[in-house]
């Protein structure tokens, strides 16, 4: 079910953000760059993310390996912390306050990263 669920808010996030999702981090603001902030993204500011965290967790949970589980499950938030970090300094720079007030108001949906 973890897994299922975790597909379907990724899948959610990729239809809402439309044009402006990308499986890339951008460093550059193009005309198609809007800050989306209705649907799923106004649960959490990184519903794909967290919808793959949930699909990693729930893939290993089914492979019922405890070392796998722990494992990948950290690996996994270890590099949706700093790829957040790094996204979101580029969408200050694209967006200023109205991300900033967005960030505040909003949370990540990664566990233990603001």
């Amino acid at each position: 079910m973890l897994t299922i669920t975790g597909e379907v808010f990724r899948k959610l996030a990729i239809y809402t953000a439309g044009k402006g999702f990308s499986h890339l981090v951008s460093t550059k603001r193009k005309e198609t760059h809007k800050l989306v902030t209705t649907g799923v993204y106004h649960l959490w500011r990184h519903p794909a993310y967290l919808g793959w965290l949930l699909w990693c967790v729930g893939t290993q949970l089914i492979l019922c390996n405890p070392v796998c589980f722990v494992g990948y499950s950290y690996v996994s938030w270890k590099f949706l912390k700093q790829r957040i970090q790094v996204e979101e300094s580029y969408l200050v720079q694209f967006f200023g306050n109205e991300y900033l007030k967005y960030r505040e108001e909003v949370p990540s949906g990664i566990p233990f990263v603001d």
